[in-house]
């Protein structure tokens, strides 16, 4: 027969096996938290980032067709100068008074407008418009 002492002592063990059980438990429940957090916040940046993906690239999206429209109103644009400057010509060798015009130099007051110097930035720009250059007054 089992004595009252040994009955105590495995009930004991056993409660005690049973406290580690449940602490062992606990502890693992912690740990599938904090998983699960952590994985929770990964998901959520993996959907920010998404989203920031998907906003660049409808912006890049819209910067090459701006690109693509700006290049073909160059092409336009190059297309029409050369249009002009054929127009020029056939217009200057159909009038001679019109070539003699065109052949001749500017004056020299429409040269000094083309006349700057070479400016590097905001200031250098604001010191030569004050520097007393001004333009000679209109004469009728």
């Amino acid at each position: 027969m089992i004595s009252w002492k040994e009955k105590t002592l495995f009930a004991l063990a056993l409660a005690l096996t049973i406290a580690v059980l449940c602490l062992t438990l606990y502890a693992q429940g912690l740990r599938i938290d904090q998983a699960n957090q952590k994985r929770d916040a990964a998901e959520d940046q993996v959907t920010q980032l998404t989203g920031e993906r998907d906003h660049l690239t409808a912006t890049l999206t819209q910067q090459r067709a701006a690109q693509a429209q700006l290049q073909t109103t160059q092409t336009d644009l190059r297309r029409e100068i050369d249009v002009r400057k054929r127009r020029i010509q056939e217009l200057e060798d159909e009038n001679a008074d019109l070539k003699a015009w065109a052949g001749q130099p500017l004056p020299a007051a429409a040269r000094r407008l083309r006349q700057r110097p070479v400016l590097t930035g905001a200031t250098a720009y604001r010191e030569w418009l004050s520097s007393g250059n001004a333009l000679p007054a209109a004469v009728d």
